[in-house]
């Protein structure tokens, strides 16, 4: 039978496996949801899931549905069937390819094309790949630095202001505080104001510490921001913000 889907016309017979794009309370479907149709008409599609529940499908309300076959590897994390066949393409990694080598309960069988990798070799330097997502960090850089791991050592955390705060607990962070305070006040005595680049450095290099930092409680990272933000200057009233534009 052929019926009407949202990415255009595709036909459903008894048996054909079917795949939900997007999720759909009501149904009680969710995107990337498998099933099996029992039963095709022009307008309905009779679904059993791979659950056990079964499903009428109104295609006139809900036609967020494609022949079920094959799916993306994202589609596919949490799912688990019999058997599996995996083509490998050029854009995986070795975090896609966990997910879709793991799917099978008995067998899965790995598949790729020559236009994509010249050799085995080749498939296999892809498939393990490593490629950590990007932060903010790796794009403030000194000149020369390729990566995150090869970053110029210029800005580390013992250069940082209040390092100390982002290593130790809370009572470090209240007295590093504490300090700024005391500093903030001297400045002001002094009739000093920070221009806004140097306040923009210590906001980075503060962001330095805590990339360099070790691992940290969500309480500690606050505590530190916290004594951080203190220890910037503020400007006074009578400041021309003008001149920053």
């Amino acid at each position: 039978m052929t019926v009407q889907t949202e990415r255009g016309e595709r036909q459903f017979a008894e048996n054909d496996r079917i795949l939900f794009l997007r999720n759909e309370r009501e149904l009680g479907v969710k995107n990337g949801s498998l099933g099996t149709v029992e039963k095709a008409s022009r307008d309905t599609l009779a679904v059993r899931l791979d659950d056990g529940r079964r499903v009428e499908v109104d295609l006139k309300s809900y036609s967020a549905v494609d022949h079920g076959y094959a799916a993306t590897v994202h589609k596919t994390q949490g799912m688990t069937v019999d058997r599996t066949h995996v083509l490998a393409t050029p854009g995986m990694d070795a975090h896609s390819s966990y997910v879709a080598l793991s799917r099978h309960r008995t067998g899965t069988a790995l598949h790729y094309g020559r236009d994509d990798f010249a050799d085995e070799q080749q498939l296999r330097r892809v498939l393990a790949r490593e490629r950590p997502k990007d932060m903010a960090l790796d794009y403030d850089r000194e000149p020369g630095a390729q990566s995150r791991g090869d970053r110029a050592p210029t800005r580390s955390a013992r250069d940082a202001p209040d390092a100390t705060a982002l290593r130790q607990p809370a009572q470090a962070a209240g007295a590093a505080a504490t300090r700024g305070a005391a500093g903030k006040e001297r400045e002001a005595a002094a009739g000093a104001v920070t221009p806004a680049p140097d306040r923009a450095k210590r906001l980075r290099e503060t962001f330095a510490a805590l990339a360099d930092a070790p691992q940290r409680s969500p309480e500690q990272t606050r505590a530190a921001f916290a004594a951080a933000a203190k220890a910037l200057p503020t400007p006074s009233r009578d400041r021309d913000y003008g001149a920053e534009l």
